[in-house]
C-alpha cells in the first residue's frame, strides 16, 4: 500500500469497480479499498440486472449468470395474474453477484488497479473544501493514504460523503424494510420473475420471486413502515413461504434497509464523487441498484482521468460527473419517484380493479408501461412519465 494515488476508490461493489476499471484503464493510479475479506463475499441484493444494461459495460459471462429470465408477472392481491414477456434484447439475468462482483475486482486489477481487502476506512481528512487524505485500518495499522481524487462507493448512508459534508441520510419515508431468503427444492416458473403487491402481503412495497435455478430462488420483501408499523417484513415473508412453498428449505437469508429515495441531487463535493447505493441511485421502483450503480461508477472513473489530465486537477471538470448521471438516469430516477408514490397509495380493491381490467389485454400485447399507465391513472401527468421511463418494456 503506496501512500498516495491518483484516485482512491472506497467499496468494491460493482460501483466501486467500474470507477476503478475506467480510471485504471486511462493510466491513472488508483487504489480500490474493501471492508470485507473478500470482494463479493457479503452482497445484500435480489441480484437482478437486465442483459441490456450488463452488456452495456461487459460481455456477460455464463458463470455469472444463475437463470435467464424473458417474462415478469405481477399477482394482484385476489390472484389475478398479469404476465409481461420481455423481447430478446431486454432479456433479464438473475446474477451470482459473490462471482459477478469479484470477477469485476479482477478486471480492476487486471487493469492496474491495487486492491485491499479487509481495508476500513475510519477517517477522512480535509483540507479546506477538498479530501486530503483517507485513514485506514489495514493489516492492524493505520496508514494515511493521500489522493488527487477520492470517490465513495460505501453504500447506503454512505458514511465518507456524510464526513465530507453531503447530505447522505435517507428520510424514514423513503426507506423500507427488506428480507430475503434463498429458498431450495421449490416448483417455479424457473424463466420468470414474479412480483406480488397488496396490503396483506407487502405493504407499501412489494414481493418478489427472482429464480436462482430450475427449483431455488431469492424470495425477498419490502415493505413501507408507514403502512405496516406492527408487522415486520420477515413476518410477511415467513406466511407468503409458507403458504405458497411449505416444501421449501430456506438455504440462507440477508436482511437490511432498502432506500427508494430520489437521488442526492448534488453527489459531488470537491474532489469527491459518490457512486450507487452512497448517491441514492437506486430505482425507487424496484429497489434495483446495479446498472445504475454501473453506470455512475463508469462515469466517475473516466470524470476523474478528464479532471487530472496535465497532472493536475481542474474541480471544473469534476461538476461533469452530475451532468453526464442527470442526463443518462437521474432524471428518469425521479419521475419513478413520483410513480413510486402514487403506486404505493393504491388499495387492494385498486389493485384488484386495475388487474382485472388489464388481464383483458392479451397477453403478447401485455407491457409494464400499460400496467404501470394504468396504476396511476388517477393522476394524468404520470402517464407520460410511465412512457418515458419505460419505453420498451
Amino acid at each position: 500500500m503506496k501512500d498516495e494515488y491518483d484516485v482512491v476508490v472506497i467499496g468494491a461493489g460493482p460501483g466501486g469497480c467500474m470507477a476503478a476499471i475506467e480510471a485504471s484503464k486511462r493510466s491513472l493510479n488508483v487504489c480500490l479499498l474493501e471492508k470485507i475479506s473478500r470482494v463479493g463475499g457479503h452482497v445484500r441484493c435480489g441480484e437482478a440486472i437486465s442483459q441490456k444494461a450488463l452488456a452495456e459495460f461487459v460481455e456477460p459471462r455464463e458463470e455469472w449468470i444463475a437463470k435467464r429470465i424473458n417474462s415478469c408477472k405481477i399477482f394482484s392481491p385476489s390472484g389475478i395474474e398479469l404476465k409481461s414477456n420481455f423481447s430478446t434484447q431486454n432479456e433479464a439475468f438473475i446474477l451470482n453477484r459473490n462471482i459477478f462482483d469479484y470477477d469485476l475486482s479482477v478486471i480492476a486489477e487486471e487493469n492496474g488497479t491495487e486492491i485491499y481487502n479487509n481495508a476500513y476506512v475510519e477517517d477522512i481528512i480535509s483540507d479546506k473544501n477538498q479530501i486530503d487524505s483517507v485513514v485506514v485500518r489495514y493489516e492492524g495499522k493505520k496508514h494515511i493514504l493521500k489522493s488527487k481524487i477520492f470517490i465513495a462507493a460505501d453504500g447506503i448512508e454512505s458514511r465518507i460523503g456524510r464526513k465530507a459534508g453531503i447530505k447522505t441520510q435517507v428520510k424514514m419515508k423513503d426507506m423500507e424494510s427488506g428480507f430475503q431468503y434463498l429458498v431450495e427444492d421449490i416448483d417455479i416458473d424457473s424463466n420468470s420473475i414474479q412480483m406480488h403487491v397488496g396490503a396483506k402481503i407487502a405493504p407499501g412495497g412489494y414481493l418478489w420471486v427472482f429464480p436462482k435455478s430450475n427449483t431455488s430462488a431469492n424470495i425477498g420483501i419490502g415493505i413501507s413502515g408507514k403502512y405496516s408499523p406492527y408487522k415486520s417484513a420477515k413476518k410477511y415473508l415467513d406466511e407468503f413461504i409458507l403458504r405458497e412453498y411449505p416444501d421449501g428449505r430456506i438455504k440462507e437469508y440477508i436482511a437490511g434497509g432498502i432506500p427508494c429515495s430520489k437521488p442526492i441531487d448534488m453527489p459531488l463535493k470537491g474532489n469527491l464523487m459518490l457512486v450507487g447505493d452512497a448517491a441514492h441511485h437506486i430505482n425507487p421502483l424496484t429497489g434495483g441498484g446495479i446498472s445504475s450503480a454501473m453506470k455512475g461508477g463508469s462515469f466517475a472513473g473516466s470524470v476523474a482521468a478528464e479532471s487530472l489530465k496535465g497532472n493536475t486537477f481542474n474541480s471544473r471538470k469534476m461538476k461533469e460527473y452530475v451532468k453526464l448521471i442527470n442526463s443518462d438516469f437521474v432524471k428518469r430516477y425521479k419521475k419513478l419517484y413520483n410513480i413510486r408514490e402514487a403506486v404505493s397509495k393504491l388499495t387492494d380493491d385498486d389493485y384488484n380493479s386495475i388487474a382485472s381490467s388489464i388481464s383483458k389485454i392479451p397477453s403478447k400485447k401485455l407491457t409494464l408501461t400499460k400496467i404501470f399507465t394504468k396504476a396511476v391513472y388517477r393522476k394524468p401527468a404520470l402517464v407520460f412519465d410511465v412512457a418515458r421511463v419505460l419505453s420498451g418494456y
